[in-house]
């Protein structure tokens, strides 16, 4: 009975033990599971406080000269090295998994006894992805740039820069309103220009798109014209014209053909006479005996006699050479005139149709961009486009134009009848010219019939009005002038001394712009020169047009580029960090200027894209000019005093105001020369830091017309003394502000890319000489492995049961930081 007791309480004893170790295993359970679930946060703590860390250890050149946090993954090498960052983090992690670690301090090692509950390894930290200053379109680098800008921000900065984006819609506007106005008159130029080629062909009045050509205050003729060939009498009334100036300039041009045909005739009778007179005194000569007293001298005088006639009859016969080749060459150049007009005459009607389609489409366009355009340009514009319209569909209409389909139809064929009887002129030259009596007697025949049927020659339809000409050879082409102006350059009018532009360069080695040469179409502000210099060549139209169409076309794409306000204050903010970290030519005492940068001019290069200062510098010059010629141009064109101006010259340098397209061509040219060497004042004030108002006024207009034939580098700065250095009226603008209008007008890519190869070539240039931007990191993505030792489950009987020894677990987590 004892021993079953005894026994009884010994299974007793068995089972609470055994259930007194399930307790305790699943306390550990629970407090292992409670351990590992804390150690992974912790770890992942850790993790994010190491990725911190690094970030923490930012490029600081970087931060102190441009306030721009990033972290130069190249640790002071050309090559990025991520395991080196990897290295960097596993050191800063050890700090937090494992406290009792030896630490090194002031060459000191200690430990910091501490109990390590979580007992976290790392297994390896590997960087998965990393966003760099230049990734995604330098999205990250436009980040730091705006972020430090907002707390800089004045209260009207958003006003302020709206005015200047408007400023810069407005010159885009004006190019795009002058590429379409040019297409428009040049459609409708065409047509006057056949007018002239007509006027040239048929009259002979040297005209083209430079106007009447003047010879001692004479009108220059053409060598051969239609009206040279003249069968009537030389007068106002039989050559219709009404004009005395053009008459007695075309007076001595004309030829008479039939007098020379006559004279042929009598040349031709004077050589029978000449040769009967010859044979008689032969005759005689051989009657005379040598016996006969005086026989002598009276066979030397026949003798002379003979000789004389001989000359005579010699001469006759070289006179009769002379009249049949002008005769033949009058006739070949008068059929190339009249197959020259006969061409041209077609060609007068389908321009006709061209351009009043031409103008149709500009009609549509000013509609549409009615509330786009000022009030006054608008009414200027539509005024201008309503007088060619006027001109091109009445054409025929008025006696001035005089180019009907009926009148056309007449001119047309009173050419091709005038052209046929010319050839019956050719047959001449198969007529042999000597003494012979058959030669002498066809000669004559044969001009005597041309005579009568050169009389058919008929002019009486070629005639045109010169009612409206304006004659005045004294009249000065300010085209002419400004070729001789800008012949040694525009920086040599606009600037002081040549010599003090800086001539600094970048290496252009590694640069984020990877941009050695201009884009394509940066160079249209310095081609506007050329082009109104160029005004009377035959490609300075397309030129122009080409220079304000794409001025238009790529500010447009950029300013099409704003979508919403927050992009409209990115960029505001992004011009701004331009203007308060980089230098321009105009910053000379502030605290940019102290810094040592590789170029002198950052703005300019920021807007140009040039290795070389001096050429940033040159072409922001061109586009200063190029700005100001557009906005000049605007006032010129809406003051009627100085547009009527401009009209008159125009008027007396072309001669015929009929032609009102090649008038209004010719002013437009004019204005433009007004407009740019007003923007030469401008852009000289600008660089000295003067203020110019954006829109001018009659009072603030510098240059007068008739200073236009006398500007010069030392009118210019005469000029330029009279200019403001204060702003008188929220529409001056100095150049920090012109420079903020530009930066308007560019891509934001490539504003970012230019200011980063700036920073790091001035980075290398003064702090290290390895640093890349390419390598500079805005953010990373990590991934870790950690390893989380077992403690409160390692018992003996449970591995036992489970047949496994638990150590550790594995724990892997990715994770993304950024500035």
């Amino acid at each position: 009975m004892k021993f079953w007791i005894k026994e009884k309480k010994g299974e007793v004893t068995a089972f609470l033990s055994l259930v007194l170790l399930l307790i305790l295993s699943l306390i550990g359970t629970v407090i292992e599971g409670a351990r590992i679930n804390i150690a992974k946060v912790y770890a992942s703590r850790a993790l994010t406080t190491s990725m911190g860390s690094v970030l923490g250890e930012y490029f600081y050149p970087m931060y102190e000269d441009y306030h721009l946090f990033f972290l130069d993954g190249g640790y002071g090498t050309r090559e990025i090295n991520l395991p080196q960052m990897a290295e960097i983090m596993e050191e800063y992690m050890e700090f937090s998994l494992n406290p009792s670690k030896e630490y090194t301090l002031l060459g000191h090692s200690f430990d910091m006894p501490t109990m390590n509950l979580y007992d976290v390894s790392i297994d390896n930290i590997s960087i998965e992805d990393t966003v760099r200053a230049m990734d995604l379109e330098n999205k990250m680098f436009i980040h730091e740039a705006v972020g430090f800008m907002k707390y800089k921000l004045p209260a009207n900065l958003i006003e302020t820069a709206g005015e200047k984006y408007t400023n810069s819609e407005t010159s885009v506007q004006v190019s795009d309103i002058m590429e379409k106005k040019i297409n428009l008159e040049e459609s409708a130029y065409t047509l006057s220009e056949s007018m002239l080629d007509l006027i040239r062909y048929i009259e002979g009045i040297s005209v083209d798109k430079r106007g009447i050509h003047y010879k001692n205050n004479l009108i220059k003729t053409e060598k051969n014209f239609v009206k040279k060939f003249c069968v009537g009498a030389i007068d106002k009334n039989s050559l219709a014209i009404s004009q005395d100036v053009v008459f007695e300039s075309l007076m001595s041009s004309y030829q008479t053909p039939i007098v020379w045909l006559n004279e042929i005739i009598g040349y031709e009778k004077n050589i029978k006479i000449y040769k009967e007179q010859i044979e008689n005194l032969k005759n005689e000569l051989e009657s005379i005996s040598d016996d006969d007293e005086g026989s002598e001298e009276r066979k030397a005088h026949i003798s002379s006699k003979i000789n004389e006639l001989e000359n005579k009859k010699n001469k006759s016969l070289e006179n009769i050479k002379f009249n049949v080749n002008r005769l033949i060459d009058l006739t070949e150049g008068t059929q190339n005139k009249i197959s020259a007009a006969l061409k041209v005459i077609p060609s007068i009607s389908i321009n006709q149709e061209k351009a009043a389609n031409e103008v149709k489409l500009y009609e549509e366009y000013l509609s549409e961009n009615k509330e786009n355009v000022d009030e006054k340009l608008y009414n200027e514009l539509n005024k201008d486009s309503n007088k060619m319209k006027e001109y091109i569909n009445n054409l025929g209409e008025k006696k001035e134009y005089n180019l009907s389909k009926n009148r056309l139809a007449a001119i047309q064929n009173a050419l091709s009848c005038n052209y046929g009887i010319l050839e019956g002129v050719y047959a001449i030259n198969n007529i042999p010219i000597n003494e012979a009596e058959e030669s002498i007697n066809q000669m004559i025949l044969f001009t005597t019939n041309l005579s009568q049927s050169l009389k058919a020659y008929d002019t009486k339809d070629l005639w045109f009005d010169y009612s409206s000409l304006k004659i005045d050879p004294n009249v000065k082409n300010p085209v002419t002038y400004f070729k001789e102006l800008i012949n040694d350059g525009v920086l040599n009018l606009v600037v002081k001394d040549l010599s003090a532009i800086s001539k600094r360069e970048l290496s252009g080695l590694d640069l984020p712009s990877k941009l050695i040469e201009k884009n394509k179409g940066e160079q249209v502000e310095e081609e506007i020169s050329n082009n109104i210099s160029h005004w009377n060549e035959d490609d300075y139209r397309d030129n122009l047009k080409s220079s304000f169409g794409e001025y238009a076309k790529e500010s447009k794409e950029e300013i099409g580029e704003i979508n919403n306000s927050n992009e409209l204050l990115e960029m505001v903010l992004l011009n701004e960090y331009i203007i308060e970290h980089f230098k321009n030519q105009s910053s000379k005492t502030n605290e940019k200027t102290l810094k040592k940068t590789m170029l002198e001019y950052e703005q300019e290069y920021i807007l140009n894209g040039n290795l070389k200062d001096y050429d940033n510098f040159s072409d922001i010059v061109h586009k200063l000019l190029f700005t100001r010629t557009i906005m000049n141009f605007v006032y010129l064109f809406t003051d009627s005093e100085k547009s009527g101006l401009a009209y008159a010259t125009a008027a007396a340098l072309v001669g015929f105001t009929c032609l009102e397209p090649l008038i209004s061509l010719t002013k437009m040219a004019i204005l433009l020369i007004w407009a740019y060497e007003e923007a030469l004042v401008d852009t000289t004030g600008l660089l000295e830091n003067k203020y110019i108002p954006f829109i001018k006024g009659k009072s603030n207009f510098a240059i007068q017309y008739s200073e236009l034939l006398l500007m010069n580098k030392k009118l210019i700065q005469e000029k330029v003394t009279k200019l403001s250095d204060k702003r008188s009226a929220s529409y001056d603008m100095n150049y920090d502000e012109y420079i903020r209008v530009f930066l308007y007008l560019m891509n934001q890519n490539m504003k970012c890319k230019r200011m980063m190869d700036l920073i790091q070539e001035n980075i290398r240039y003064k702090y290290e000489e390895n640093f890349l931007m390419e390598n500079c990191i805005y953010g990373y993505k990590v991934k870790a492995e950690f390893y989380i030792g077992a403690k409160f489950i390692k018992l003996p009987f449970v591995n036992k049961i489970l047949n496994s020894d638990i150590q550790g677990y594995k724990y892997d987590v990715t994770k993304e930081y950024s500035y």
